[in-house]
């Protein structure tokens, strides 16, 4: 039953519809699935923006009881920018680990040419900061985990799914993020999505953030990113990507973007009795 799935590209999306109904909560499946991940393996590191989703990731990790290091890219040498401000609070006042490093408008330009010319192209400049970020930290036996592309951002009763994580991982094995079909269904079946899906005054990130909010009550809070702390760099990248490659670099992709549509998965659901 693929056909609830709207392709914008030519990748494919695989979701196991057996899974349905079969679910814990949102919470105990991403638990699961990171417990399984991380088992065996040397060194833990949490990709660390200070985001929501991360923020998220950091404190279901500490719950867990896993030795991790949070590792955030930096867009200022001095460590000023939002990013640093915001993961380095963070980290202080719940007590994990943390470090910090610094990307430059060159680092970035750089990293975009080392994986076209292996044929990866992203048009979100996060992408490359999450490769720059394994090319300095990857190490025998590590393992490193990240909230990029796991958000279900709900509007227009759909829902983005954003199946990156095998592109990333032609890069390097051990990267994971918890976009699972087994993830989604539990995330769709929680009270707070299943009763507010169909609200149109929500913002596309407001039902994630009520649901994040709710499992970590005083612990996390929606904060209203700013990002010209970067700016340099995205400019930097529009003006080569020009001069280099040209209007064709932007439509090019690697990874899938999909959409779920609510009311039909919804409907069968109730037309199943599930």
């Amino acid at each position: 039953m693929k056909y609830h799935i709207t392709a914008d590209n030519k990748f494919e999306c695989i979701v196991d519809y057996s899974l349905r109904g079969k679910t814990k909560s949102f919470k105990e499946e991403v638990a699961d699935h990171f417990k399984r991940i991380v088992e065996g393996h040397d060194q833990v590191y949490l990709l660390f923006s200070g985001g929501m989703d991360s923020r998220f990731l950091a404190l279901l990790l500490l719950e867990l009881g896993i030795d991790f290091t949070a590792i955030t890219y930096a867009f200022s040498p001095r460590y000023e920018d939002y990013d640093s401000r915001v993961s380095k609070d963070f980290s202080k006042r719940h007590g994990f680990k943390h470090e910090l490093f610094n990307i430059g408008s060159f680092d970035t330009w750089s990293c975009v040419e080392k994986y076209y010319e292996k044929g990866m192209v992203s048009h979100n400049l996060n992408s490359y900061y999450i490769l720059l970020a394994i090319q300095k930290y990857d190490k025998p036996n590590c393992v490193f985990l990240t909230g990029a592309a796991s958000e279900f951002l709900i509007q227009n009763k759909k829902i983005d799914l954003r199946w990156f994580l095998p592109v990333y991982q032609t890069i390097h094995p051990n990267i994971h993020n918890f976009t699972t079909d087994k993830i989604l269904f539990s995330y769709l079946d929680e009270p707070i999505i299943k009763d507010n899906w169909q609200d149109e005054s929500l913002g596309r990130y407001d039902l994630r953030n009520m649901l994040y909010t709710n499992i970590y009550p005083n612990k996390l809070e929606v904060l209203k990113k700013t990002t010209p702390d970067q700016q340099h760099i995205t400019d930097y990248y529009i003006k080569m990507v020009n001069e280099k490659y040209g209007e064709n670099f932007f439509n090019q992709t690697s990874g899938g973007v999909f959409t779920l549509d609510l009311e039909e998965y919804y409907n069968e659901g109730v037309n199943n009795g599930s």
